[in-house]
């Protein structure tokens, strides 16, 4: 019956004006065609094309008409995009021409930025008619209802920020070397030798471990050499014995200082690899020669013949290259005990000076309390103002915490000191959060160059593709993740039973994790699902309800009492 009625009062309209060809009469909602029908939030904008339908002898030959989309929200708040104007056979002017015998289509495009308040709204379209110096307005016409915003349910909010971690060793290792000299063809430990400043070393170090209880000798590795020259039979004798008569020594010094420790050995009959470096360091006379001949024979006996030729350089090989050869190599390692956990949660609190910058960090890994992790980081700066660490970890908390300025400061200083893998991931986040996707891509980058994992990277890479509507490259980028990123990228692509599944499997889901849920049940008609799961998103977040209430996605609730008991 209304279409019956719109179509008489057009031919009446068009009677009426017959004479002069310039009035156009109310245009009902079916005259227009939305694409989509469901409006969509995508890359921050409500975006959509729409066709106005003119019939034949509806447009009137004299008259212009301009087609304004309005978006209206709640509280009749407007959002208004831009116009487009059509006129008639007789009008003279760059507008699109209808004809009045034919009629004819006209589409235009409109497109708003997405405000909040605009969740529940509705999609009209106003009508001005100008006829010669006549200008008049018709009703003003809805053509689609709702917006679907569930691509808006991504946030940064949700994400980590990445953690400057702490270097702290319960257990540090510390080496001392030394070396003992041998004279040709002899295997004795000399006195002088004794007296170097790295056997000293060790025998000092021996005697303060003894009676420290955080010091261990953990092992001392003994390496004994002969020079290449000479017979191999008599090299590897002299090696042998120069090891066994350095064990020796060493096991003398270990029961001299009751200190027990293993002692591995190793001896090489002809030190050629040693000998190689020794000539490539020195400037000695026909270097390239002696290295050549290296190079071309493999054969010991036949390299010490060659090089025995070359007599001018051999009295220098004799006298500076060969007596270092001639040795035993002794690495003592020390394994350091450090603080113990409860004497650096002591110290944080009576004298946080006397720890070290990786001390404050760990500590901070020994408490569960966000507060009392901000008290290890604030020391960190207080003690070590050029350390990002400090400011990026003190920034980690601020940002779990919801303050997103007071982390944005601190994540910059952090930054100022060191722009590293952590500080552009979290910068990132933070341009995530205020919605700025063109620094947030181009700090992801940063730390992905950097050498941030991939896969840390993954659920930011995916905000911004939500935002930008590639919904399967979200997908992608998440996929392997349990999270609200990684379900909501599925539910985009309409794949219900693998966000199901995800959601499931989130280790600790929050309000927007059964926020979620609750749209998967809408969109696979489970109404238990719907109910529980808002429910609980609810008891997480009283705000979810208003937001339910106002979601087209639960459009077929909004007159069902269930719904409306949990969300009023």
């Amino acid at each position: 019956m209304r279409k019956i009625h719109y179509f008489l009062l057009t031919v009446l309209s068009a009677a009426l004006f017959a004479s002069c060809s310039s009035k156009i009469g109310d245009m009902p909602a079916e005259y227009f065609q939305v694409e989509p029908q469901v409006l969509e939030l995508k890359t921050g904008k409500i975006d959509a094309l729409v066709t106005a339908k003119f019939p034949p002898k509806f447009f009137a030959k004299k008259a212009t008409l301009t087609i304004t989309p309005v978006l209206v929200g709640e509280n009749g708040k407007e959002l208004t995009a831009a116009s487009a104007t059509y006129q008639g056979e007789k009008v003279k002017g760059n507008a699109q021409t209808i004809s009045y015998k034919e009629g004819g289509n006209g589409t235009q495009a409109a497109s708003f930025v997405y405000e909040d308040g605009f969740q529940k709204s509705g999609l009209y379209v106003d009508l001005a008619v100008k006829a010669g110096k006549k200008e008049y307005k018709l009703p003003r016409v809805k053509i689609a209802d709702g917006v679907v915003t569930t691509p808006a349910l991504v946030s940064a909010k949700n994400l980590t920020p990445s953690l400057g971690e702490d270097k702290f060793q319960k257990v540090i290792q510390q080496t001392y070397e030394a070396e003992i000299k041998f004279l040709i063809q002899q295997a004795n430990v000399r006195e002088s030798e004794l007296k170097s400043q790295g056997i000293v070393a060790i025998n000092n170090k021996l005697k303060e471990s003894k009676n420290n209880q955080k010091e261990t000798i953990s092992g001392i590795d003994v390496q004994s050499y002969a020079s290449p020259d000479g017979p191999q039979e008599l090299n590897t004798k002299l090696a042998e014995q120069r090891q066994k008569n350095t064990v020796n020594y060493l096991n003398k010094e270990l029961k001299k200082q009751s200190v027990k420790s293993e002692i591995s050995t190793k001896f090489t009959a002809e030190d050629w690899d040693g000998f190689k470096q020794l000539v490539q360091a020195s400037s000695i006379q026909d270097k390239d020669r002696i290295l050549n001949i290296l190079a071309t024979y493999s054969d010991p006996d036949q390299r010490e013949a060659e090089i025995k030729k070359m007599s001018s350089v051999y009295k220098g090989l004799a006298e500076d290259i060969l007596p270092q050869l001639r040795r035993s190599k002794i690495k003592m390692t020390l394994d350091i005990l450090g603080k113990s956990d409860q004497e650096i949660l002591d110290l944080v609190q009576k004298d946080p000076k006397s720890l070290t910058a990786d001390e404050l960090l760990y500590a901070a890994t020994l408490v569960t309390d966000k507060n009392a992790k901000a008290v290890d980081y604030q020391a960190v700066i207080d003690n070590y103002s050029q350390d990002w660490r400090g400011y990026n970890n003190l920034g980690y908390v601020k940002y779990l915490n919801g303050d997103y300025a007071g982390a944005a400061s601190l994540f910059e200083k952090a930054y100022s000191i060191s722009g590293n893998s952590n500080t552009n991931y979290n910068l990132a986040l933070v341009a995530l959060v205020n919605k700025d996707y063109t620094k947030a891509s181009s700090y992801l980058a940063a730390a992905q160059t950097q050498g941030a994992a991939a896969a840390d990277l993954a659920e930011a890479r995916a905000v911004i593709q939500i935002y930008n509507g590639d919904y399967t490259g979200a997908v992608a980028s998440t996929q392997g993740k349990n999270s609200d990123v990684a379900a909501l990228s599925q539910i985009l692509v309409n794949d219900y039973n693998k966000a199901t599944a995800t959601l499931n499997a989130v280790k600790n889901p929050d309000a927007t994790t059964y926020y979620l849920k609750a749209i998967v049940g809408a969109r696979t008609n489970a109404k238990d699902q719907v109910i529980s799961n808002l429910k609980s998103a609810i008891a997480k977040d009283s705000s979810m309800a208003k937001k339910a209430l106002n979601d087209i996605e639960f459009s077929k609730y909004f007159v069902d009492q269930d719904f409306l008991s949990i969300v009023k």
